[in-house]
């Protein structure tokens, strides 16, 4: 079972913070008690029939991306997800060449489900 290091998690987050100019430079207690809390609820939870839609970008650095699609998919079997090679985490940010990845993937799940 996956558990996550707090302190990891905060070492590796002040990596991120010297990066990117728009994330904050504190790290609210009550929001990393919140991941925590979210993290044990997530745990619990029973196997969904749902299908989820994922996209996901493979340069995300603000998630660990690999191991959150492991669990989704656990607990989300008949989930699908859209890779956009090299794309981050906050889509709406990208370059247009991601953005236009991004939003052929959601016109392929709106096709796919009419």
């Amino acid at each position: 079972r996956h558990t996550i290091s707090v302190s990891a998690f905060l070492l590796n987050r002040s990596s991120d913070l010297t990066r990117d100019a728009l994330q904050s430079k504190t790290l609210p207690r009550s929001w990393v008690l919140a991941m925590i809390e979210y993290q044990r609820r997530f745990a619990r939870a029973k196997i969904c029939d749902e299908a989820l839609h994922i996209i996901q970008g493979t340069g995300d650095e603000t998630v660990d991306w690999r191991y959150n699609l492991s669990q989704i998919q656990e607990k989300f079997p008949k989930s699908k997800i859209y890779m956009i090679p090299d794309a981050r985490h906050h889509s709406v940010n990208e370059s247009p060449e991601f953005r236009d990845r991004i939003f052929s993937s959601i016109d392929q799940i709106i096709e796919d489900a009419g």
